[in-house]
């Protein structure tokens, strides 16, 4: 009865450190070896399956995990096949897949659906949004880290796409008006022709979030790549017309009347007017 006391005491007075010497310590790793032997192979199994689930938990609630510390889904079946002496071409075979089917969704490579998971639930004894979750973790793992590339997603923005209300001058107009108010005014002022408002909304329309990019909405006319988009992808793509010379010599005609020396060519406003020299305004009816 005293030696059973002994541990008693190791295990209740926590509090008490002068109980916590090396020798008694010693003796309680040897008894939990002990009962451990005594597991018969099912529940050890068990029991280790569990711990791995417990590790896939973890790593689910974990949220201070950053992209090159992420891991797939690979790695969790890895420990689940480990523990079951299964290669993955057995587990392959056991799920219907061909083995290169497999690597794929354990790498990433192709997304888990919901059969896949149903399936690796009632493989591994877990729950089957466990295994979709891991595959969302690593997913917002990876748009935390892009969220701050703002560059490449704010053309996206539907304000942008929209033209969204801004205050001018008190009046309340659309950002694309602003700019279809711009494009008339160089139409008049620097080519000095009076402009068709309602075919100048149609071609700014036309040429879509490009208006709302610096670089985009201009057309320099020095870049001969740059006069070679406008001739291939609005003169023979939009507008329909075959290769001529008499493209190219529209070109140089509406660069002219803008102003060669004039920086800020508006693409909207060069389209325009090459809609309108060339007697295609039909395309925008």
């Amino acid at each position: 009865m005293k030696k059973e006391n002994e541990f008693l005491d190791v295990a209740i007075g926590l509090s008490n450190e002068k109980k916590w010497d090396t020798d008694k310590l010693s003796r309680i790793e040897a008894l939990i070896k002990q009962e451990s032997k005594k597991q018969s192979k099912a529940r050890i199994l068990k029991n280790n399956m569990l711990a791995i689930q417990y590790e896939i938990e973890d790593y689910l609630e974990n949220e201070k995990i950053s992209v090159d510390k992420t891991l797939e889904i690979g790695h969790f079946v890895k420990l689940y096949l480990d523990e079951m002496n299964l290669t993955k071409i057995k587990f392959a075979n056991i799920l219907e897949l061909q083995p290169s089917n497999l690597h794929k969704y354990l790498t990433g490579t192709r997304k888990l659906n919901a059969d896949l998971a149903l399936k690796f639930s009632y493989f591994f004894n877990t729950k089957p949004e466990m295994w979709i979750m891991i595959q969302a973790k690593n997913e917002i793992v990876q748009m935390k880290l892009e969220k701050g590339n703002v560059s490449k997603y704010q053309k996206y923005n539907y304000k942008n796409i929209l033209g969204i209300d801004v205050v001018i001058k008190g009046e309340k107009r659309s950002k694309r008006d602003k700019l279809i108010a711009k494009y008339a005014a160089d139409i008049k002022d620097k080519i000095g022709h009076t402009p068709d408002m309602d075919l100048l909304t149609k071609v700014t329309i036309g040429c879509g979030p490009s208006i709302y990019n610096a670089d985009r909405a201009t057309v320099s006319s020095s870049d001969q790549r740059e006069l070679d988009t406008v001739k291939k992808k609005f003169l023979m793509k939009k507008l329909g017309l075959s290769d001529s010379q008499k493209l190219d010599e529209a070109i140089t005609s509406v660069i002219e009347q803008y102003g060669k020396s004039n920086r800020n060519k508006y693409r909207a406003v060069v389209y325009y007017m090459l809609t309108k020299m060339l007697d295609k305004e039909s395309v925008y009816k």
